[in-house]
């Protein structure tokens, strides 16, 4: 593994306003541990500080999280202006590949080999494959499998029937599911005996042994003729992908056309609205005259504080000649996955989601996922909604 450095980097003095150019050769980078108890694995700290005659210190540090993923790049330059700045990555040497995990799928399924099912864990913003998911080690599987049940079933306390007299629950909805039976269905093929085991042993900690399905298990996608499952989030989390990987393979975007000004503007106004209807970072619950409940319960303050980060990002971006894609893309894909998995959580109107996404993404039968048409969900739907009509005036491709 090693930190690859591309480019140049400018950085403007605080007082003099003159501009100077760091090349890439003077950056020496060293490695330090980071968090090493992280769901999927250790982190690695990659620093390059430089003495500059003219500018004092400067300080670059990337993380990697998890093996291999470059997760974030800080700087402290003082109060110098960064210009421009390098194109900084891990790079996975040959020699600390894994050889290749080449998925099969079982003999009932049409799907191809690392089809495009993705499976998501609550540090993983964009998921990964069966077959990136099969290439990783036990305890960086368990991750994925707990989230992946936990999506899908539930405490029977939360909204199974009980029947006092019976001393039991009324498994009207399907049930009850066992843990240890569910993963090794979903991720038999391709997980790991010890990964389903670890994974079991967290879910059912809590002394939680046979579990109900929440409104996203197949077993209750039919209930009620009023709903039809979404794949509009689906959909534009693929876009992000494309886009990400476009700008990574040196496509240019296009901004300033009369369409790209038009498309930011509304994406920019959606934004708004939802980092209006965000509640305060910091909020006292049953003080005097606090009658007012948060937007949306549905949210937990970790959702909300990611949610109101990435949207602060997106529209910092906007606000640009030229916002940086990925940036805005990575922050997007933050709330898209906070959008499914909350939507997992209650039963949410179909029509919420058609007037939010209107006809540059649609519906159609993929999911389970349904829209909340009120509290926080419908203005964060809204606002995921205007990204994709933007991302085609940038990239023609995706039209």
């Amino acid at each position: 593994m090693h930190v690859e450095t591309t480019g140049v980097a400018r950085i403007r003095h605080r007082d003099t306003g003159e501009e100077f150019e760091i090349e890439r050769d003077e950056l020496e980078w060293e490695a330090t541990d980071g968090d090493g108890d992280r769901q999927m694995g250790p982190e690695t700290i990659y620093t390059a500080e430089i003495a500059h005659p003219d500018l004092g210190d400067l300080r670059w540090e990337l993380s990697e999280y998890p093996v291999g993923v470059t997760n974030h790049v800080t700087h402290n330059f003082g109060a110098h202006e960064l210009l421009e700045d390098f194109d900084i990555a891990v790079i996975l040497d040959p020699e600390d590949a894994e050889e290749p995990f080449e998925l099969t799928p079982p003999p009932e399924s049409d799907d191809p080999p690392g089809s495009s099912q993705r499976y998501y864990a609550e540090d993983d913003d964009f998921g990964i494959t069966a077959a990136e998911l099969a290439n990783l080690t036990a305890d960086r599987q368990v991750p994925y499998l707990t989230f992946w049940f936990l999506g899908y079933h539930e405490d029977p306390a939360h909204e199974t029937p009980y029947n006092g007299r019976e001393g039991g629950y009324l498994y009207v909805h399907g049930g009850p599911y066992n843990a240890d039976d569910e993963l090794a269905t979903e991720f038999g093929g391709f997980a790991s005996d010890e990964a389903i085991e670890l994974a079991v042993e967290e879910i059912q900690a809590d002394g939680i042994y046979d579990w109900a399905p929440t409104s996203a298990h197949p077993d209750r996608r039919d209930e009620g003729s009023d709903y039809e499952p979404l794949s509009s989030l689906d959909e534009l989390e693929i876009d992000l992908r494309r886009s990400i990987r476009a700008v990574e393979a040196g496509e240019v975007p296009q901004f300033g056309t009369s369409e790209e000004r038009e498309a930011r503007f509304n994406m920019r106004s959606a934004f708004v609205e939802l980092a209006a209807r965000l509640p305060p970072r910091e909020r006292v619950r049953g003080g005097i005259g606090d009658n007012n409940p948060p937007p949306d319960e549905r949210f937990t303050q970790e959702e909300l504080d990611e949610t109101r980060e990435a949207a602060e990002t997106v529209l910092v971006e906007l606000e640009k000649d030229e916002p940086d894609i990925v940036a805005v893309s990575k922050a997007s894909g933050i709330l898209v996955r906070i959008a499914k998995y909350v939507g997992r959580k209650a039963d949410m109107a179909v029509d919420a989601m058609a007037k939010s996404f209107g006809t540059g993404l649609g519906i159609a039968a993929v999911g389970g996922v349904t829209v909340l048409v009120t509290g926080l969900y419908e203005p964060l739907v809204h606002a995921l909604g205007t990204i994709g009509p933007w991302l085609e005036t940038v990239f023609h491709f995706l039209i």
